[in-house]
């Protein structure tokens, strides 16, 4: 396992070193940058394994004896101006027969292009991030790997390194402080802390290559890549026809900081809950607040439920078909919050009236339960009893016969 850990590595530095070994002494790339980091990068990359050497980006002779014959080849570039980064790129990863082998899309440039850093960059605004500030200059490695800067676990921090500048985000009016947002949100906690990685990083909400933000009316589509029974109900709500711009997820879960929802939603009046956009006693309220108590009280039912089955477990009863009933009773109520996204009131007591239900029912056989154990114990001591009854006037019985005799 081990050995094939470490199997892409050993090909890269082999491939450096056939490198080395093809290069006539006093010639070629590595003869002069010998050494140098960037050349210990490339030997480690994707574009190393993958035959891609110095000259089919940096262009030149790589056979040219002396670096000023080099700079003098056709088409040789040193360090790329940042404009012309995408380009570069794209003349390969642009390539669908060149792509297709390696199982990669090619139409990242266009994606770009039409990007906020595209159109940026476009407008000749050289501070927005390029390829090489997201995948890297000459370490770059497949997504797949976790030291790749675009592994999802690494896509939070790449980010970071722009989105967490005060006074790069400053020059475009944008907040510094996303990635503190979402590393305290549920998203961030689950990938960042308990490395879940099919919760959502940047590129999941934002894209990648396509980078932008969601407008109003998107946000419901974004979200919705995941959470697709919440949008559905969601379409069918008031909410919907209101207007997204008021009503969007944002509204009442917000941006970055999303916080696991609970049921404070529908009667607190903090930010996203309904008290923060409707008046206590409106219809609106009401209606949350019906929501909220029927959430309450087939939970309740539930938790006194379990209660019960504790009872039962303490006291040696089997209790495995109970569990699962209570289980399918705590299942109706999950089913219940995304329909609670369509605020339909009549749908949501449905669910908790079967949630409600299963936990009497387990309540009511684990009681009957009870009562056959009582029971049961009762005629035991009746029957302990008369046994002993019976025993006493035995020995009475042969004491008189031994007494006679």
């Amino acid at each position: 396992m081990k050995r094939e850990k470490y199997l892409p590595h050993l090909l890269a530095l082999a491939a450096l070193a056939a490198a080395v070994r093809a290069q006539p002494a006093g010639e070629g790339c590595v003869n002069c940058h010998r050494g140098w980091p960037e050349l210990k990068e490339w030997g480690e990359s994707a574009h190393a394994a993958a035959g891609v050497g110095c000259p089919d980006c940096h262009g030149g002779d790589v056979n040219a004896a002396s670096m000023d014959a080099v700079r003098r080849a056709p088409g040789y570039v040193g360090v790329f101006p940042r404009d012309t980064v995408p380009r570069m790129c794209a003349r390969c990863h642009s390539d669908a027969g060149a792509m297709k082998q390696y199982d990669l899309p090619f139409n990242q440039y266009d994606e770009y292009i039409t990007s906020v850093h595209g159109l940026r960059l476009a407008a000749g605004d050289l501070k927005v991030a390029v390829c090489s500030d997201c995948h890297g200059a000459h370490l770059v490695l497949p997504a797949s790997e976790g030291r790749s800067s675009v592994n999802k676990m690494n896509v939070p921090a790449t980010c970071r390194k722009c989105h967490g500048d005060e006074a790069l985000m400053a020059q475009y009016g944008l907040p510094a402080d996303t990635y503190e947002l979402y590393a305290r949100s549920v998203h961030g906690r689950m990938l960042l802390e308990q490395q879940i990685t099919g919760v959502p990083s940047c590129a999941d909400c934002h894209g990648n290559h396509g980078a932008a933000p969601p407008g109003v009316d998107e946000v419901v589509n974004v979200c919705g890549h995941c959470h697709v029974n919440q949008r559905q109900y969601y379409r069918e709500s008031p909410h919907a026809t209101a207007g997204p711009e008021r009503e969007a997820c944002v509204t009442c879960h917000g941006h970055h900081l999303i916080a696991k929802p609970d049921d404070t939603l529908y009667v607190g009046s903090q930010p996203g809950a309904c008290g923060s956009c409707h008046e206590r006693g409106s219809s609106a309220y009401r209606l949350a607040r019906g929501i909220a108590d029927s959430f309450a009280g087939a939970k309740g039912a539930v938790e006194e439920a379990r209660g019960r089955l504790e009872e039962a477990r303490v006291r040696a009863i089997p209790v495995g078909r109970w569990e699962q009933q209570l289980n399918e009773a705590e299942a109706k109520i999950t089913e219940a919050y995304p329909v609670a996204h369509s605020l339909s009131l009549a749908k949501i007591n449905d669910l908790g009236r079967e949630a409600v239900v299963g936990a009497h029912g387990v309540e009511g056989e684990i009681a009957f339960a009870f009562r056959e154990r009582g029971r049961r114990k009762e005629i035991l001591v009746f029957c302990l009893g008369l046994t002993l009854l019976v025993i006493l006037l035995l020995g009475l019985k042969w004491r008189r016969l031994f007494k006679e005799l």
